[in-house]
Order: structure tokens, then C-alpha cells, then sequence
């Protein structure tokens, strides 16, 4: 993320990129919810790319999450603010609920901004 980002498309094609990371993690994991919980890899694995998303959507113009009811761009910005000062305290169930529902929310909505 070192390279300054500038416009709503470029954070969106970037916000897109550690969507595709989550997805991997989720897939070589098979989505296993014990493993998640249990372990550290799969959730340390899929909180990285999803703080980076967090930390991007609060880059976005107001305009376009104006143009964006859908998302809950308030949701993300508070699990930004937990993974940059807490993340020894993250609550795992909340980023299991937010890789299997918000994600896939935003995933579709980023595809509808770049096509």
C-alpha cells in the first residue's frame, strides 16, 4: 500500500485485490469454521487483506459512498479502528460473520462501480 492511491478507482481495483486475497485464504483453507476459530493461520491470513480494505474504503470520495446505501461504510470504518488498535483483541466471530457477509456485499458492489 505504499503507493499513493487517488482516485475512487484505483482504491476500488485495490479494495477488489484483497477481496481476491480473502477468497484464497477461504478456498485453501476450505472455509473451515473450526480451523478459523481454533487456529491462527486462517484468521491471521484473512485480517490482513480485510484491514487493508477497511483502511481503503475510508480513502473513498464521500460521493460515492453516498451513492451506496448497501454498504455499511460505518461498519468498516469501526473494524478499521479495532484492527489498527486492537488486534490482539479483535473479536474472531465478528471477522468470520464480516469475510462471509459484508465481503461479498462489497465485492459485487466494487464489480458494479468497475464495469
Amino acid at each position: 500500500m505504499s503507493k499513493q492511491l487517488r482516485t475512487d478507482k484505483e482504491i476500488l481495483e485495490k479494495m477488489y485485490d484483497y477481496i481476491l486475497q480473502i477468497e484464497e485464504a477461504i478456498s485453501i483453507f476450505k472455509d473451515n469454521e473450526k480451523e478459523f476459530f481454533d487456529g491462527r493461520v486462517f484468521y491471521n491470513s484473512v485480517s490482513m487483506p480485510l484491514f487493508y480494505i477497511t483502511e481503503l474504503a475510508n480513502k473513498l470520495s464521500d460521493n460515492l459512498k453516498d451513492d451506496s446505501d448497501e454498504i455499511e461504510w460505518l461498519y468498516l470504518r469501526g473494524m478499521r479502528n479495532r484492527f489498527a488498535h486492537d488486534y490482539a483483541g479483535m473479536n474472531p466471530a465478528i471477522t468470520w460473520e464480516t469475510i462471509h457477509e459484508s465481503i461479498p456485499q462489497l465485492k459485487k458492489f466494487i464489480e458494479t462501480k468497475l464495469n
